[in-house]
């Protein structure tokens, strides 16, 4: 059964195709637990409801929330918070159009300097000299 599988750390990161190091480093931070030494060989075991925390922490990561919003995120997950979850993601949303919104501006910009630029030139270039007055 699913559910009752084991991983050990190498296992658990080939899983999540991240590096052992990531796992390490969530440890570090307080992100995951550390989980229990197995007893008589030493080596820590990691359980199903980990690798489902990993890829939670993954996710959350994939739509842009930082290591410290996805940990309130896993706090919150632990009870009935789910206004708060959703103002979180609203705050989220709202940052991530404004990115867009910049993103947008320097396409445009970087455009309209290529179309400036002949790319025949060899002593002048139009694009490196309109940077310059930027």
């Amino acid at each position: 059964m699913k559910n009752e599988q084991s991983f050990t750390i190498g296992s658990l990161a080939r899983e999540l195709d991240v590096c052992v190091e990531t796992i390490r480093y969530y440890h570090r931070i307080g992100l995951i637990p550390v989980p229990k030494p197995k007893a008589g060989g030493g080596i820590r075991i990691y359980s199903w409801q980990d690798l489902l925390l990993l890829q939670f922490v993954k996710r959350a990561q994939r739509l842009g929330f930082t290591l410290d919003e996805i940990r309130g995120l896993i706090t919150l997950s632990e009870g009935k918070h789910c206004a708060k979850v959703y103002q979180m993601a609203q705050e989220k949303l709202l940052a991530l159009e404004e990115k867009m919104l910049e993103i947008a501006k320097m396409r445009n910009a970087i455009s309209a300097l290529t179309q400036k630029c002949p790319a025949t030139q060899e002593a002048f270039c139009p694009l490196i000299e309109a940077l310059r007055q930027v």
